[in-house]
């Protein structure tokens, strides 16, 4: 499903000349979900709109319902069509092991519905089933910018805010649960949280993707948001995301017959991995020839057939089957380079690195600032196959961190050092 100024468009069939159905509400619209087997669906427009709807045998729409209840509608304005409580961009989230329950956040906090399935089939059920999760607030100066629950194990709720928190919040389906921050520390300053993506087979596995120009984009974690890396790979210009690398906009992992990969909506064109590597990841590009490098607002993926759906800004919708046994391969068809770690760490004088090159191939070694700016080229040479040690001079250099960069024809890994 998806939404153009003044109505939602759905479709039922693969067919490329099928004609989409649409819902002729006049709303610019938001986020949608339609549940397994369309049983119904929810969609939101702009400021706490919220309707439910059911389909029909011949997958016409019905009894299309609004869900907000009277405890939210009092601050409803009918002339704009907007609510204060609820940010410009509305955001939902759709319990995916019961397709139940449903949270709804407002510009600084989040309600809870347990009935909302039931609630699509009888109106009078509105107002029935509303929770205010009071331990919620982000705050006057912030509002929450994006939401999602967990599917294995279930009941964790992850949301974002527009000046770069993360929380998490466990058990949300009952009582008025504590929420638990997770930003971390290494987190750009103030930067908007466009996207959290939960690996759906383990929820300690997050993703976190800032949106604005000139920060680190996406961020990982192994262990639910206790710890995080870096991402943006070579989508990033520098090492610390400045420079001319595009906007991040959605990541999507999709686990499909043993295989992951993990897909990213970009400002210019949809990317994929099968590797996250840091600093070292690399991200090719999808659908050269037929989505180009238009703007990716959001990608959905199903796990159970490797279905994936892409949105684009102006381009249309995308959508393939994914085929593990024609993986996603990355751009290099050379070994990877091995680099250590530079030592002694911190240096005053001389750091050494130890490369394995797995062919004859040239090499470069940058010297970044911590602000990721350009120092100076340490070492450029055309290095033979095998285990060597290069020896870097940095005795000229004031006291701080840097980013060493080692670049190939076909590969950049980073490191860090720190200089005395």
């Amino acid at each position: 499903m998806v939404e153009i100024p003044g109505k939602w468009y759905y479709t039922v069939t693969d067919d490329q000349s099928a004609f989409w159905f649409d819902i002729d509400i006049c709303f610019d619209g938001f986020a949608t979900c339609v549940t397994p087997g369309w049983e119904y669906c929810v969609i939101s427009a702009y400021s706490g709109n919220i309707w439910t709807s059911q389909f029909d045998t011949a997958m016409h729409t019905k009894n299309i319902f609004p869900q907000l209840p009277d405890t939210l509608l009092k601050f409803y304005d009918p002339v704009m069509g907007s609510n204060s409580l609820f940010p410009f961009y509305q955001n939902f989230a759709l319990d995916p092991n019961n397709y139940e329950t449903f949270y709804l956040p407002t510009i600084t906090s989040i309600w809870r519905k347990d009935n909302l399935k039931a609630a699509s089939y009888d109106t009078n059920l509105r107002n029935v089933g509303w929770n205010h999760l009071s331990n919620v607030d982000v705050g006057d100066a912030s509002e929450i910018s994006f939401i999602t629950v967990s599917k294995n194990p279930p009941n964790r709720l992850f949301y974002g805010t527009n000046l770069g928190r993360v929380y998490r919040l466990d058990d949300p389906h009952t009582g008025n649960a504590m929420p638990v921050e997770i930003t971390g520390t290494e987190f750009p300053d103030n930067a908007f949280v466009a996207c959290i993506d939960v690996d759906e087979d383990n929820a300690d596995h997050v993703v976190v993707v800032f949106s604005n120009y000139n920060v680190q984009s996406i961020y990982y974690s192994e262990d639910g948001g206790t710890t995080w890396s870096p991402q943006g790979g070579n989508l990033e210009e520098n090492p610390d995301g400045t420079g001319a690398g595009p906007s991040i906009r959605w990541v999507k992992s999709l686990t499909y017959k043993g295989h992951q990969v993990w897909f990213t909506g970009t400002s210019v064109g949809l990317y994929s991995t099968t590797e996250l590597k840091g600093d070292s990841t690399t991200w090719k590009q999808e659908g050269v020839a037929t989505i180009g490098s238009v703007i990716i607002d959001m990608i959905d993926a199903r796990q159970s057939d490797g279905f994936i759906a892409v949105g684009t800004h102006g381009n249309g919708v995308y959508s393939t089957w994914y085929d593990p046994a024609a993986s996603i391969e990355e751009p290099d068809a050379i070994p990877s380079l091995v680099v250590g770690n530079p030592y002694p760490n911190p240096a005053q004088q001389i750091a050494s690195l130890e490369v394995n090159s797995p062919v004859q191939q040239q090499v470069e070694i940058i010297l970044f600032t911590s602000e990721g700016k350009e120092k100076t080229m340490l070492y450029r040479d055309i290095i033979p196959s095998g285990p060597q040690l290069i020896r870097l001079n940095v005795s000229h250099f004031e006291t701080g961190m840097y980013y060493i960069t080692v670049s190939t024809p076909n590969e950049r890994i980073v490191r860090k050092l720190l200089v005395l």
